[in-house]
C-alpha cells in the first residue's frame, strides 16, 4: 500500500514540475487570428506550448489576414523544440525542420530563391546551398524589420513605384553576416545595408544551415525577390 501511495506521489510531482501554468495569448487583424501561443504564467516573456503564426494581408500582398498558416510548431521554455511546419502562402508546406534533432526533414523553397556560394566552384565540385529556416515565412518576418516606403521617403530620384529584393548573408557556421535590401524604381537602383543586429532584434528567430561544397561549410548569400511591386501614392 505505502509502495503504491509513493508511486502516485512520485507521479504527482512529475506531472507538477511538467505541466506549467501558461498563458494564452491571441493577436488579430481585424476579427482574424494571425497569432497564437502561450507564455509562462510566472514570467509572461517566456513562450511556453504551441505556437500558431499565419499570414497577414501585409504578407500576402492584399489577400485577407489569418487564412493561411505560415508556421506551427512548439516552445518548450522559450526554445523551440521538436518538429516545426513553414507554408507557402499558397497553403502548401515549403519546409519540416526538427529544432530538437537540428536536421532539415523537408526543403521546398519558390522560385523567388536563388543562392549562391561565396568561394570558387570548379567543374565536378558538389554544392550545397544554404537553407533559411523557416522559409518564406522568416522572409516574412524579416520584411518587418524594414520600412517600406519610409526608407526613400525624401529621394526625390526615387519616387516611383519599385521592386525589392533581399541578400542574406550566411557564415561558413550557419551564421547570418548582414543582410542588403536593393530598391529598384524605373530611375534608380539603392542598396541598404543591415547590420545583424538589428536584423536579430525585430525577428522571432533567424536561423541557416550553412552551404557546403565538397562536403565542407563555406561563405553563401541567399537572395529572394520580392514578388510584389510597392506602390507609392
Amino acid at each position: 500500500m505505502k509502495s503504491k501511495m509513493l508511486l502516485l506521489f512520485c507521479l504527482s510531482v512529475t506531472f507538477s514540475a511538467h505541466a506549467q501554468r501558461t498563458i494564452a495569448i491571441e493577436k488579430k487583424s481585424g476579427k482574424k487570428v494571425v497569432l497564437s501561443y502561450s507564455v509562462l504564467k510566472g514570467n509572461t516573456k517566456v513562450r511556453h506550448g504551441t505556437y500558431h503564426r499565419y499570414y497577414t494581408g501585409h504578407d500576402l500582398d492584399g489577400a485577407a489576414a489569418g487564412n493561411n498558416l505560415a508556421e506551427t510548431g512548439n516552445y518548450e521554455n522559450g526554445k523551440r523544440v521538436g518538429r516545426w511546419m513553414f507554408y507557402h502562402p499558397n497553403d502548401t508546406l515549403e519546409q519540416r525542420f526538427n529544432y530538437t534533432s537540428n536536421t532539415v526533414e523537408y526543403n521546398n523553397p519558390p522560385k523567388e530563391f536563388e543562392f549562391e556560394l561565396l568561394t570558387e566552384i570548379k567543374l565536378g565540385d558538389t554544392l550545397q546551398n544554404p537553407v533559411l529556416i523557416g522559409g518564406t515565412s522568416s522572409i516574412r518576418m524579416l520584411n518587418h524589420s524594414f520600412s517600406y516606403p519610409a526608407i526613400i521617403r525624401g529621394r526625390k530620384d526615387l519616387n516611383s513605384d519599385f521592386r525589392r529584393t533581399i541578400l542574406i548573408y550566411v557564415d561558413e557556421n550557419g551564421g547570418l553576416e548582414n543582410v542588403e535590401v536593393l530598391v529598384a524604381s524605373e530611375k534608380k537602383k539603392i542598396l541598404y545595408t543591415y547590420n545583424k543586429n538589428s536584423v536579430r532584434n525585430n525577428t522571432d528567430a533567424v536561423s541557416f544551415k550553412p552551404a557546403k561544397l565538397n562536403g565542407k561549410n563555406v561563405r553563401s548569400v541567399i537572395v529572394y525577390n520580392y514578388p510584389d511591386i510597392v506602390r507609392v501614392r
